[in-house]
């Protein structure tokens, strides 16, 4: 998905789900940051460490309101899995991830090693 794509997508999101009372634009930069680094490592099994890092940092990375924190990761992940894959069993995975970066979960411990995910947060690479 281009950046024209998800801007677009985010717009409807702000529109037709009334979020933009509660939209915090440093949880939005984290969100496209995680987006970004998984697009440029293209590390295989990592896609959901990205999701729970995106939500993790655009949570408890940035000042405001928790609400209005959660409330702008949540409406973003849920408007790119609505857009890409409209449901399934890997959006409902990626969910997952979300969710548990958004409640504080240690993305690392659960999305990295533990399947087969090689990205190194430290060095910021693809390696074993």
């Amino acid at each position: 998905m281009n950046c024209r794509s998800l801007i677009s997508l985010f717009l409807i999101c702000v529109v037709f789900t009334g979020v933009a009372h509660a939209f915090n634009s440093c949880s939005a930069g984290k969100m496209w940051d995680a987006y970004n680094e998984m697009k440029r490592v293209q590390c295989k099994n990592c896609d959901r460490y990205f999701h729970c890092m995106g939500n993790y940092n655009a949570v408890y990375s940035c000042s405001g309101s928790m609400d209005d924190k959660k409330a702008t990761a949540k409406q973003i992940s849920d408007a790119r899995e609505w857009a890409i894959f409209g449901g399934g069993a890997d959006s409902a995975g990626d969910q997952e991830a979300n969710l548990f970066g958004r409640n504080r979960g240690n993305c690392a411990s659960r999305y990295l090693k533990n399947v087969r995910c090689a990205y190194n947060p430290a060095t910021k690479q693809c390696k074993w």
